[in-house]
Parts: C-alpha cells; sequence; structure tokens
C-alpha cells in the first residue's frame, strides 16, 4: 500500500517530462532559408539582388552553411545598410534598406577634399558627391536626425 502513494508523483514527473520533450522531439527545422529587404517603414523593397558570403573569406554562398554567414542585398532606389555576420543556424534576415534621394545637397566652386591633418585628398566629382550624399543621408537617418 505504501508502494502506491510513491508512484503517483513519479507518473507526473514522467508524464511532465515526456510532454515538455515532445515538440523537440517532433520539430523539423526546414532547409528553407530567406532573406528580406525592408524600407524604413517596414514594408517589403521588391526586385533585389541577395549575396550571401563567408565573413571570412569573402566567396559566394547558394545558402548558408558553415558556422556564419553574412547576408547582403543591392536594390535599384535603395541604399542597403550592412548586416553583421550571423549563424548558419538563423535561416530568416530582415535588412534595412532606405531610398536614395537624388540631389540631396549641391558643392559647387570645390575642386579638390582633403582631410585635415592628413595628406590624402581627391577631386571632387559629380559621382563622388553622390556617394557622399547617400551615405549621409543613410547616417543621419541611422541616427535619427532625419
Amino acid at each position: 500500500m505504501c508502494n502506491e502513494h510513491h508512484d503517483y508523483p513519479m507518473r507526473r514527473i514522467l508524464l511532465l517530462t515526456i510532454i515538455l520533450l515532445m515538440p523537440t522531439v517532433f520539430a523539423t527545422e526546414g532547409d528553407s532559408w530567406s532573406v528580406e529587404v525592408e524600407d524604413p517603414f517596414g514594408n517589403p523593397v521588391e526586385n533585389c539582388d541577395i549575396r550571401l558570403t563567408n565573413p571570412w573569406t569573402g566567396n559566394d554562398m547558394s545558402e548558408p552553411s558553415g558556422s556564419m554567414y553574412t547576408p547582403s542585398a543591392t536594390c535599384e532606389g535603395y541604399v542597403v545598410m550592412w548586416h553583421h555576420p550571423i549563424p548558419s543556424s538563423q535561416k530568416f534576415v530582415v535588412l534595412e534598406a532606405y531610398p536614395i534621394i537624388s540631389n540631396l545637397f549641391d558643392v559647387s566652386g570645390a575642386d579638390t577634399m582633403q582631410v585635415i591633418g592628413s595628406d590624402w585628398n581627391v577631386s571632387v566629382t559629380t559621382v563622388l558627391l553622390m556617394h557622399l550624399a547617400e551615405y549621409l543621408w543613410c547616417y543621419l537617418v541611422k541616427v535619427g536626425l532625419r
């Protein structure tokens, strides 16, 4: 009669253990992966060229493999922010994209740009200014000043 009372707690523990372990036994992680690109408002950006690379070698990958990968994208009309390397077990990632704003600012009368305190200088061109404007705009958006 004493043995019957001691079986109930053991049965409860066994049942609780089975219930807790069942989801991990039957759960199967799919092999599919997805990289999405979103604008600042959370809307998906379509027709992007998605690229996965090995963070140490820079070699292109067709799918996440090894220990880590770095996702990136090129989207027409957008600047896509850099994303840090992530584990290959993470099959879903969202990249941030900001629209390119043409003619953000105008510089006239300048022919050379240099960094004060160094010997570095570069000739000013329209293309250079457009790239600087894109990076400046992304930075301002990122820190919340715009």
